[in-house]
């Protein structure tokens, strides 16, 4: 039996988990790296805001963080926080926000001659991170990966991943609260993160036995609190009650822990062009080539395929049927597009990490399935 596990963040996850936490301890000055409207409709901000008060902590806030963020906001936010002379970093909001922050939080303490030797150099250091989640989907709360999205030499927009240990968040405050008030369209496009991280991590070559109960456990989680939300908000049309809020905020970290051990899969490289380019919302994004990513690896390893279905509680039939229906319709692509897209994705090594790889042709049958 082999397994190498390492994730040295901290996660507490609880009520008040923000309001009760000691940020005395980790320095005197503060940055908060945020978008412009999550941290504050959450009401995350405030609890945040107010702690660090109470804690005696000088903070600033860095509100300019775009959904798909770009290596330009990071930069520009680690220039900020070396200018207010921040001794830790907190990030507050979705993936976009955490992810944003731990490239931040390398520039801010690493002198590069030019941005994009971020992704080759070995960073020396990074700002202490603490991330505070209002959304239930991306995991990078638990992850040593920085999703930022570069420009090419052309001028196209790709997203590229930023990995080093030094980028594991110290703490993780997991309050599943602050994702009560969020709309049915937001909730499922991270519910389908979730979903889409633990398949992934399920079928990849990488798995071991720890990866693989993260990834059981994410998946029969996620899945059923997706089936009770949907049923919530459209047969008895009333709110997403908070037990399965909370159940999706669980899902989350542990696909997270899994994919943190695994990496993602094909149905992630081939989301990337989508979101930049047609901005597709990440989770939606991945969940269209999810059905395919299953089709493609069933049969390869029996023991996955029933814990596959073992996890969803049903076959895989029933499966692809319900994902269909969950789905808004796939954006149109011209062959223009695919051609594109299709040479974006090509080098992307999550195309191997799957137990059966998909080939450069797969990638253009996946996104030939989308035109129109």
């Amino acid at each position: 039996m082999e397994y190498n596990h390492f994730m040295p963040t901290r996660v507490i996850s609880k009520k008040d988990a923000v309001r009760d936490f000691d940020f005395s301890k980790l320095g005197k000055r503060a940055i908060l790296v945020t978008g412009k409207t999550g941290a504050v409709k959450s009401g995350a901000l405030a609890d945040v805001t107010e702690r660090l008060e109470a804690c005696g902590i000088e903070y600033c806030i860095f509100n300019e963080i775009e959904e798909n963020p770009s290596i330009e906001s990071c930069v520009k936010a680690a220039d900020a926080a070396r200018s207010f002379g921040a001794d830790v970093m907190i990030a507050i909001g979705g993936g976009s926000a955490m992810d944003a922050a731990k490239a931040a939080a390398v520039f801010a303490t690493n002198d590069f001659a030019d941005p994009y030797e971020i992704y080759v150099s070995i960073p020396r250091r990074a700002l202490p991170l603490v991330v505070v989640g209002t959304t239930s989907g991306t995991g990078s709360e638990v992850t040593a990966v920085s999703v930022i999205t570069a420009s090419g030499k052309d001028g196209e927009r790709f997203k590229k991943s930023l990995k080093s240990p030094r980028i594991y968040p110290l703490y993780a405050l997991v309050d599943p609260k602050y994702t009560y008030k969020l709309p049915w369209n937001i909730t499922l496009s991270t519910a389908l993160d979730v979903v889409s991280h633990a398949i992934e991590s399920l079928y990849s070559p990488k798995a071991g036995e720890i990866s693989l109960i993260y990834a059981y456990e994410g998946l029969k989680r996620a899945w059923s609190a997706i089936k009770k939300a949907h049923w919530q908000t459209f047969v008895e049309f009333r709110d997403i009650t908070p037990d399965v809020r909370d159940e999706l905020s669980c899902a989350s970290i542990i696909a997270g822990m899994a994919i943190n051990l695994t990496g993602t899969g094909f149905a992630h490289a081939i989301s990337y062009p989508l979101s930049v380019n047609k901005y597709v919302p990440h989770g939606l994004a991945c969940a269209y080539s999810l059905v395919p990513y299953l089709k493609h690896n069933r049969g390869e390893d029996e023991r996955r395929d029933k814990m596959f279905e073992q996890a969803v509680g049903y076959s895989f039939e029933e499966f692809y049927e319900d994902m269909q229906k969950l789905l808004p319709d796939a954006p149109s692509l011209s062959y223009a597009e695919i051609d594109s897209f299709t040479e974006l994705t090509a080098t992307s090594a999550s195309l191997k990490n799957s137990i059966s790889p998909l080939s450069g042709t797969g990638v253009e049958k996946l996104y030939l399935a989308m035109h129109k």
